[in-house]
């Protein structure tokens, strides 16, 4: 029986973007973006991904920080003994980045650990992911439309303490790669078309094949699309599938497995505010191994 004191809220009473979920030690962690997009980072804290803890703030800022004007898209992971949280931080007069902080637990206070963002200096990027190849860590990043119009997915080679970047960006896609991605209004002053790519989320299939589920806006609004590699690894050659994953106004997902071993796909739905919701599927892949919604 759960204990509704310690766990009183549904997913129908988060506003919340881009959830992400790590399970850890028999609970389940959801992070993500207040969708006031002000307010700092918390945690959620389940036993069933159903009934969920009231928000814990799980990071005070410096002085320093003190500028800081938002904070988005935090992912949290379970790596060497600590718990280390990607977020982007966007701070008054810079670029918008993701900053790597890191915690004794998973739901402690966070300190930050990398010495400001991890992404390219001078480019504005967001929506840093953690991915291991061949036991060395990456970090899968957007570089946001707001700096390139045809908003691109890069990656970059971090040291294996996780706190800085090692090596030069490479680029895997734009925006425009996909025949479903569509322009959006850009109150910018861009003379050009801009394309979003937003929210990127690393899976290896049961055959081999590497795919990235990542979000534009789409023809039924803020949509998922995948991506697979043509060698299963970062460098290959990114080619887009046809068909969405999810277009229905919903995006920016996570894949995680529940304590029996069923994946799911997290996700935020509908994309317009105030209305922004986790909604939960089972995830899995179909008879090609390509990923797909199970329900």
């Amino acid at each position: 029986m759960t204990d509704l004191t310690k766990y009183p809220l549904t997913a129908d009473d988060i506003r919340i973007r881009d959830p992400f979920i790590m399970p850890h030690n028999g609970k389940y962690y959801l992070t993500g973006t207040n969708a006031d997009y002000n307010v700092i980072f918390v945690v959620y804290v389940s036993e069933d991904l159903i009934h969920w803890s009231e928000a814990k703030t799980i990071y005070t800022p410096t002085p320093d920080m003190a500028d800081t004007l938002e904070y988005w898209a935090p992912e949290m992971y379970a790596y060497n003994g600590k718990y280390y949280l990607f977020g982007t931080i966007n701070r008054e007069g810079d670029y918008r980045g993701t900053y790597v902080l890191v915690s004794d637990t998973p739901d402690g206070e966070y300190k930050m650990w990398s010495e400001g963002p991890v992404t390219p200096e001078h480019w504005m990027c967001l929506d840093g992911t953690l991915y291991f190849e061949d036991g060395k860590p990456y970090m899968i990043f957007c570089h946001e439309w707001l700096q390139v119009c045809d908003g691109t997915m890069c990656y970059v080679p971090l040291t294996d303490d996780l706190k800085k970047a090692c090596g030069n960006p490479r680029l895997m896609f734009s925006a425009t790669d996909a025949s479903w991605c569509r322009a959006i209004s850009s109150n910018n002053g861009a003379k050009y078309p801009c394309y979003i790519t937003d929210g990127p989320c690393m899976y290896q299939s049961s055959n081999g094949k590497l795919y990235m589920l990542w979000s534009s806006k789409g023809d039924g609004g803020y949509t998922v699309g995948i991506a697979v590699s043509s060698n299963g690894k970062l460098d290959g050659e990114w080619t887009q599938l046809e068909k969405p994953l999810f277009g229905a106004n919903g995006g920016h997902c996570g894949i995680f497995k529940n304590f029996d071993g069923q994946y799911y796909l997290s996700l935020h739905q509908p994309n317009d505010r105030p209305l922004e919701r986790m909604k939960l599927y089972r995830f899995g892949e179909d008879a090609d191994g390509v990923p797909c919604i199970l329900d």
